[in-house]
């Protein structure tokens, strides 16, 4: 609820990256829903869906998750970006930016094991 909360404050008072595409935010539904998740870094999750490759920006927290860096294999310039719904950064966050933080948590306590053991 409070990540809810400071979307909707940032995306009402123009604390924001980009501006809202409903074109992007579809795609962006379809690309998690039928997409093949090929590979996260900390910036961005990048997804093949119906042949093309797709990046999905991650970094910069709440103000710009979900934008679209990369459509159809080509990337697309900082001003050129967009920004899906709310509720799809919602689910951006909670599918696949918290997964990768849950990774490489997991990942960085087996290197700690790996190193004290």
């Amino acid at each position: 609820m409070t990540i809810f909360l400071k979307l909707v404050f940032m995306r009402m008072t123009g604390f924001k990256a980009h501006p809202f595409d409903k074109r992007w935010d579809a795609l962006v539904n379809n690309i998690l829903d039928e997409g093949e998740h090929v590979q996260t870094d900390k910036y961005n999750a990048k997804y093949i869906y119906q042949g093309q490759e797709y990046r999905i920006w991650l970094a910069n927290g709440l103000f710009s998750i979900g934008a679209s860096s990369m459509v159809k294999g080509e990337h697309v310039d900082c001003e050129m970006q967009k920004l899906p719904s709310i509720r799809t950064t919602l689910r951006i966050y909670k599918e696949v930016y918290l997964r990768e933080v849950k990774r490489l948590e997991i990942e960085s306590e087996q290197k700690a094991e790996r190193l004290f053991s």
